[in-house]
């Protein structure tokens, strides 16, 4: 659980410039307003984000890295809110952890219900993580449009990325 010292010391936010911004220096971060994110967010250093009872969603991507792409550091999620990988691409995931990067979920319900591609309707991951990602679930609730890939490791990283559930609630 975050401390009411860390919301007070935590960068708020209400933009996607401030956002972007608030990630790029890391540290703490407190969604004070829905956000609507263009493409995924990079994370490169340790942040914390406590999404506060709103909404992330990346809509327009067509590139598809998700909506927290994390190669370095660690990304830890509190508190309630929404991240919604919605894009319009074919993964529309919601997290992916690579190369270093680390993903600790406390909280949170993580969606793509709704997204469509042409190319592949069958498989959209929701969580994902490739090369050396670690994720740690430890609450939260997911929905994922295709159910048997809510959580998946990319197949030839299989010995290096890592999934670990603690808690959590998942449909399908």
């Amino acid at each position: 659980a975050i401390s009411e010292t860390e919301i007070e010391e935590a960068v708020k936010v209400s933009t996607i410039e401030a956002l972007t911004e608030a990630i790029a220096a890391g540290g703490s971060v407190l969604l004070e307003a829905d956000i609507d994110a263009p493409t995924a967010m990079p994370i490169v250093t340790d942040t914390q984000i406590n999404l506060n009872g709103k909404t992330i969603t990346v809509k327009e991507d067509i590139v598809g890295d998700g909506v927290f792409k994390v190669t370095e550091g660690t990304l830890t999620i509190n508190g309630e809110g929404v991240i919604n990988g919605l894009g319009n691409n074919g993964w529309s995931m919601a997290i992916w952890a690579t190369d270093n990067g680390k993903v600790i979920i406390n909280g949170g319900y993580f969606t793509n219900v709704g997204v469509h591609s042409d190319e592949d309707s069958e498989h959209y991951d929701l969580i994902y993580a490739s090369g050396n990602g670690q994720i740690e679930i430890n609450g939260g609730e997911f929905k994922c449009e295709t159910p048997k890939w809510t959580l998946n490791i990319k197949d030839k990283d299989r010995a290096t990325a890592s999934i670990v559930v603690k808690g959590g609630k998942f449909y399908g």
